[in-house]
């Protein structure tokens, strides 16, 4: 019968390793701890609810190598044979992103050589290339990075600066078109439901000039149209509440 030989201080060390490691040892120091306070086998067996065999396997570990050993992780991770190819494949999605899962392992065993399953493929561009399945955004076709740049360092972010400085305001100024709509969603049901609603014909518009010092919002609201007219009214309500300080109204 395996009966290590403990100090007072070693029971100490273990009781506090046992309240503070992680749990995939907790039961390994649990079974030492009971063999140190001199527990029958059948008991620690009972308490702890370990097998036989793994109460052995833990005490001879402990006798062996002591706590280091008996805290030691002994569990099998597999390493993916995609891991040496994760860079060249990230570089290469990053290029050409796959639509599906299947075009990714098609383009995965063309690179490589491997090929995966469905599944194994879904799951190593989320944890290991972390990928996302994600909807695609649009940028107005006319949209030039260069001179949007150019307007950022060199018109707006001074502006900002001098906001900060108290000599003018900043104003970011859009709109919105609220449709007076239902927004159908979907549910279990025998057959097909409808729900009453408005032609979508009316509109709730906000003209809003928004501030992001202090995120002052001034908005004027209408049923009708947003056009030049509601833009002078917002114009005009801007300069009466901040008629002591120069405005800016980037658009």
């Amino acid at each position: 019968m395996l009966q290590p030989n403990f100090t007072e201080e070693e029971i100490a060390h273990i009781y506090q390793l046992f309240m503070e490691h992680p749990s995939e040892t907790v039961k390994k120091l649990h079974v030492v701890y009971l063999k140190a306070l001199r527990l029958p086998h059948q008991e620690i067996v009972r308490i702890a609810r370990v097998s036989g065999d793994s109460m052995t396997r833990y005490l001879q570990a402990y006798i062996e190598g002591g706590v280091t050993t008996l805290c030691s992780s002994q569990r099998y991770c597999p390493r993916s044979a995609l891991l040496p190819y994760s860079e060249v494949l990230k570089t290469h999605f990053q290029a050409h992103p796959p639509l599906t899962v299947a075009e990714a392992a098609y383009e995965i065993e063309k690179l490589t050589g491997i090929q995966l399953a469905l599944s194994a493929c879904r799951d190593f561009m989320h944890k290991r290339l972390g990928m996302k399945y994600r909807k695609m955004a649009v940028i107005p076709s006319k949209a030039d990075p260069d001179k949007q740049s150019e307007f950022l360092h060199n018109k707006l972010e001074p502006l900002l600066e001098e906001e900060k400085q108290g000599k003018r305001r900043v104003f970011f100024v859009d709109a919105a078109h609220f449709v007076m709509g239902a927004f159908l969603g979907m549910l279990w049901c025998f057959e097909r439901l409808f729900l009453k609603s408005s032609s979508e014909r009316n509109r709730y518009n906000v003209l809003g000039a928004y501030s992001a010092k202090d995120s002052e919002l001034i908005a004027i609201t209408n049923n009708a149209y947003i056009n030049c007219d509601t833009l002078v009214e917002l114009l005009t309500t801007i300069s009466r509440l901040h008629a002591d300080t120069a405005i800016i109204h980037p658009t």
